[in-house]
């Protein structure tokens, strides 16, 4: 009798049926992955812009700004999730970054629609910047910006950077 290769069609339907049930579970895994990636990437990107925007400051001797932009092109708006600008005093923008995913936003306490830093490194203001999407608070991602001009990510999910909860609005 002939030595015969391949797989016979039970072993074909079970290992198509182990393969369905791993989807399953690792599906729902990659979308939190996914989500948490999107979030880290916006709040670095944004971390990446006031370093950015300190350095030249700094490195010009000039006052640089950052405000929220709708447009890409002017300080038009208040919502940051829009996306934001940074420019120099004679109103030529250095960066430009567009609006952040659908789902998510970004709300900021006691910074405002725009701020400064100044040649010295200072900031005109400090407050807590806050990206949220929809799966709440305990998702969410935080960025504090001090007067000295010093912009820290937080460490931990759902905490600001000093550790106290973070809250998204519903």
């Amino acid at each position: 009798m002939k030595n015969e290769h391949g797989f016979t069609l039970l072993e074909l339907m079970v290992t198509l049926a182990i393969a369905g049930i791993l989807l399953t579970v690792a599906i729902p895994s990659f979308k939190t992955t996914f989500a948490d990636n999107r979030q880290v990437a916006a709040i670095n990107e944004l971390l990446g812009t006031l370093i950015y925007a300190r350095s030249e400051a700094i490195s010009e001797n000039a006052v640089i700004t950052v405000c929220a932009s709708s447009d890409s092109s002017s300080c038009n708006s208040s919502d940051w999730t829009q996306g934001w600008i940074v420019y120099a005093t004679a109103g030529t923008p250095l960066r430009v970054h567009g609006a952040l995913d659908s789902s998510d936003t970004l709300r900021n306490t006691g910074i405002g629609s725009s701020f400064t830093f100044k040649a010295n490194g200072t900031s005109s203001t400090s407050g807590l910047f806050t990206l949220c999407d929809s799966r709440g608070a305990s998702f969410a991602r935080s960025l504090s910006l001090t007067s000295t001009g010093i912009a820290k990510a937080s460490q931990t999910v759902g905490q600001a950077p000093d550790g106290t909860a973070l809250s998204c609005p519903t």
